[in-house]
């Protein structure tokens, strides 16, 4: 369930500078695995409210609220797959700065810029199709896992393994 509430109070707090710069600088200290050159990602998260996945990467106990489940992600570049993805959770997204362009499943185009807070169902099929020269920076808050991250393809959902395995 998304906090809508707590998230958009997040969002207005995110404008003061030093509260920003507190955020950012505190979540740099834990990062979490980066995408090549596409995505730098860091938890928000308090160190003591993550564990391990089976993955071997942090992520936020299963009790934790959505409003604590955050990241810090600086998108570099648009997604480098031409297929849409969807997430494991419920997510929101706060732009800090930067813009992109984000392609939802009927081939829009929706310009997302700084303040722009954005709720997504986990079953969402969206990509990045083009960012920021000076890349963008969002707080990704994200849900419990509900579903299996995959690509939209032909028309069917490929998970995200096997996706890797034919890149």
């Amino acid at each position: 369930m998304i906090n809508r509430l707590a998230i958009t109070l997040f969002s207005k707090l995110m404008r003061n500078k030093h509260f920003y710069d507190f955020v950012v600088r505190t979540a740099q200290k834990k990062p979490y695995f980066d995408i090549n050159d596409y995505m730098e990602r860091y938890w928000v998260t308090p160190k003591c409210l993550l564990t391990v996945d089976e993955y071997g990467n942090a992520y936020p106990r299963k009790w934790v609220p959505m409003f604590l489940r955050c990241r810090l992600h600086i998108t570099k570049r648009a997604d480098a797959s031409r297929h849409l993805h969807d997430h494991p959770a419920d997510n929101a997204s706060i732009i800090l700065s930067g813009w992109y362009y984000e392609q939802d499943i009927l081939g829009e185009l929706i310009l997302r810029t700084r303040g722009d807070v954005v709720f997504r169902r986990a079953e969402c099929f969206h990509r990045l199709s083009n960012v920021s020269e000076e890349g963008c920076v969002s707080l990704f808050f994200m849900g419990h896992r509900c579903n299996h991250w995959g690509f939209l393809v032909d028309g069917k959902k490929v998970r995200w393994e096997a996706y890797n395995n034919e890149a």
